[in-house]
């Protein structure tokens, strides 16, 4: 119920595709997501002892997972010795199930900063001389 009532009042204030198969994909990733910590959250209860272990060990795990799931430190500026946490932690996989759902078949134009990788991928140097914008999709 909870991923429901989430997935209601957050993906259409959001302005995401007003399509049902990306909304169902959105409420799949949710739940998955809230069964992913919540068992998670089980699983330390168990191993350890007493429940300030466990919350301290739950603590380090969303650290970690908010760490390297790639939105704060991007996969390329993760050192080598740390690598592994990024494909390892499962803020990296649910990040990616909602960017791919949502911007799956999109081909809004999209204008490329100049500078970032979206702009070198487009090979926009030519444009930019010419004062016009580069323009790329999802896609």
């Amino acid at each position: 119920i909870a991923s429901l009532v989430f997935s209601i009042l957050f993906y259409f204030p959001m302005g995401f595709a007003l399509e049902a198969d990306k909304f169902f994909i959105f409420l799949l990733i949710i739940f998955l997501t809230i069964s992913t910590f919540t068992f998670t959250g089980q699983m330390l209860i168990g191993l350890f002892r007493d429940s300030q272990t466990a919350q301290g060990f739950g603590g380090l795990f969303i650290t970690f997972t908010s760490l390297f799931s790639g939105i704060l430190l991007r996969p390329d500026a993760i050192p080598n010795f740390w690598i592994f946490m990024y494909w390892l932690m499962p803020g990296h996989y649910i990040y990616e199930g909602l960017i791919m759902s949502q911007f799956n078949n999109d081909n809004s134009p999209i204008v490329a900063s100049v500078g970032s990788p979206f702009y070198d991928s487009l090979r926009c140097t030519d444009i930019a001389s010419q004062g016009e914008d580069c323009v790329g999709t999802a896609e």
